[in-house]
């Protein structure tokens, strides 16, 4: 890590050295790397925004899973989000997993700056960092709670999380560890996600940068109704361009960012969306200078009558008022569908 100048660190703040971090290493894996891990690095400003996004609830004590931290750009900036509040925890404790090992040094160097900024602060900070791939390491966690009572897995009151975008191969150790623990997903992001929600304590908050493509379609239909019974989703934030989010990485990619709550009641969704990742702080919340917003109720976003549970993410009235009217004609073909077949079966009343 040459490059990188740690003199820096009294001056810079955590966030920036993990940007500094971030530009670097991205310049020594070469792009055939980069595909194969399937992790793209998150830049300051949408860390910072991401961050944001959690509830200001008063914690005594923090629990934060960062899986997949790269060079800890996320967990930089949610120490800097929860050591600028108003009321501060009085511990943090991180657990963050990062397989890659030349993202190993850079990490440590992440979390030195962190506790710096928590001491400043008057927060207790303790990290540790697992060299594992996380699919493995949390699977085994939820394995072994099936023959312990009360469960032995490690619990988190926050997640934070960036997955690697990559299908999982049908005889990958990956695709046998999640089965090992009844999961069947077709992509990393998607098994990363389910992990990490199970091992969130009740009311718990997750906020993650991810593909859309789990929002419909056959392939992610049974993540998307664990997520659901799960999680109550309060917010999305939509990037209208494909390649602005991970746009160093040239990742060409529908990404949005999602906040959810576990066990929480379901309410409303605040829906944004932006082309910029160009975020600033104004008035204590994190915007930028294209940004829409609707608040829409939760049963606009996920249709009771959907069997699909199909995710609807519409940025605009109009978008909304083309889902509401596909929705009734959706429901009207599935009811007398329904009919029909009951008829065939000698079943109609």
């Amino acid at each position: 890590m040459n490059s990188i100048n740690l003199s820096q660190s009294e001056t810079a703040s955590a966030t920036e050295l993990a940007e500094s971090y971030r530009l670097d290493i991205s310049r020594k894996l070469v792009p055939k790397k980069r595909s194969e891990m399937g992790q793209f690095l998150t830049s300051v400003p949408i860390a910072r925004f991401m961050a944001s996004l959690f509830d200001s609830v008063e914690y005594g004590q923090i629990r934060l899973l960062d899986a997949g931290a790269g060079v800890g750009s996320l967990t930089a900036a949610f120490v800097e989000e929860f050591c600028s509040r108003t009321t501060h925890p009085q511990e943090i404790y991180i657990k963050a997993y990062e397989l890659e090992p030349t993202m190993i040094e850079y990490l440590q160097s992440t979390f030195t700056n962190c506790c710096r900024l928590c001491r400043d602060n008057g927060i207790d900070l303790q990290e540790k960092i697992e060299v594992e791939d996380f699919i493995e390491g949390g699977a085994k966690q939820l394995a072994n709670d099936l023959f312990q009572c009360p469960p032995a897995k490690e619990s988190f009151t926050h997640v934070i999380m960036n997955p690697p975008y990559k299908k999982i191969r049908s005889n990958s150790p990956q695709r046998k560890w999640l089965q090992a623990v009844g999961v069947e997903i077709s992509n990393l992001y998607a098994g990363f996600l389910t992990i990490a929600i199970e091992m969130l304590r009740p009311r718990g908050e997750l906020v993650a940068i991810v593909p859309r493509s789990f929002c419909n379609g056959p392939y992610f239909k049974s993540f998307r109704r664990f997520l659901l019974e799960q999680m109550t989703i309060k917010r999305f934030h939509v990037f209208e361009s494909r390649t602005h989010a991970f746009k160093d990485d040239e990742v060409l990619q529908e990404n949005i960012i999602f906040h959810a709550v576990k066990g929480a009641a379901l309410e409303t969704v605040r829906i944004t969306s932006s082309h910029s990742v160009e975020f600033s702080k104004e008035y204590g919340e994190m915007i930028v200078e294209d940004m829409t917003q609707r608040t829409v109720p939760y049963s606009s976003v996920v249709k009771p009558e959907d069997s699909e549970k199909f995710i609807h993410i519409a940025t605009t009235d109009f978008e909304q008022h083309v889902v509401d009217r596909i929705s009734v004609f959706n429901y009207i073909a599935t009811l007398n569908h329904s009919r029909l077949d009951s008829r065939l079966r000698g079943n109609d009343a």
